[in-house]
């Protein structure tokens, strides 16, 4: 009886290592997909992942935050991400340039509206755009509308209230966008227009909470008409690891349910 007990043990041991060892074969790792996502998309990005990942439980979703340009110029100069988020079109030419985005490897997600920040207490009275012009107003801070969306969409609708050449004359033009509110913070200039969801995002604001106290305000947001819309998107990268998971996460983005999320965190419908 004794030999007996033993061998059904051995048996038992044999069989219950056996099935550990096939269910941790039943259990694939998990797929990492590298995603860049520049500042002002992180907080819808985040909360339309968790549909995503319950969709694509195998997936492991790993994001890097920058600024736009500092992401876009990554790929531009090497680096393979699985997918690329962006503020605006435009950024995007030199990596179209260098074949770098897959045919239909690209979505709009919804458009970015624009909006007037100040330092804290507003110290140029500015009520409008318009107010840029103002004598008052000694410097004001516009992205290069060379390099990027938000500063050719401020140019823009300077121009069509017909401003444009005064304000001009008294615009600094930060290396890149994401300066451009360290200029405001810091008090360097007067006033700025900057993407209204990053403004948000500096503010700390949710769909449902309150504003943080910061060195910035928000002013007022510049009509849709002074500009032509700027869309925000995503786009698969040629030379990444997981193509086919990557125009799985492009469509997902592009996907009614994730332009839903985009919407409620102040981007426009497409």
């Amino acid at each position: 009886m004794y030999h007996r007990l033993r061998y059904l043990a051995s048996v038992m041991a044999v069989c219950l290592a056996f099935g550990v060892a096939a269910g941790l074969q039943a259990a694939p790792e998990k797929t990492r997909l590298t995603v860049y996502v520049p500042c002002g998309m992180v907080n819808p990005f985040y909360e339309a992942m968790k549909i995503f990942r319950k969709k694509h439980p195998n997936i492991d979703v790993r994001p890097e935050i920058a600024n736009v340009l500092v992401l876009r110029n990554k790929v531009r100069d090497g680096a393979r991400p699985d997918v690329l988020l962006t503020l605006g079109m435009r950024e995007l030419k030199p990596l179209y340039d260098q074949n770098l985005i897959p045919q239909n490897g690209t979505v709009k997600i919804g458009t970015i509206p624009l909006a007037i920040v100040a330092p804290k207490g507003n110290p140029g009275k500015i009520k409008t755009l318009k107010d840029f012009a103002a004598p008052a107003v000694k410097s004001v801070a516009i992205g290069d509308p060379k390099m990027v969306s938000v500063g050719f969409g401020a140019m823009t609708a300077l121009q069509n209230l017909g401003v444009w050449e005064k304000v001009q004359e008294k615009s600094v033009t930060p290396r890149m966008p994401s300066q451009v509110m360290s200029y405001v913070s810091k008090r360097r200039v007067e006033a700025s227009v900057v993407y209204k969801p990053c403004l948000m995002e500096e503010l700390g604001v949710t769909p449902t909470g309150e504003m943080r106290a910061t060195r910035v305000q928000f002013v007022a947001d510049v009509p849709q008409k002074l500009y032509d819309q700027i869309a925000c998107g995503a786009v698969a990268i040629n030379g990444a690891n997981h193509p086919d998971l990557a125009m799985a996460l492009v469509r997902f983005l592009g996907s009614d349910a994730s332009k839903a999320i985009f919407h409620r965190w102040w981007f426009g419908k497409i």
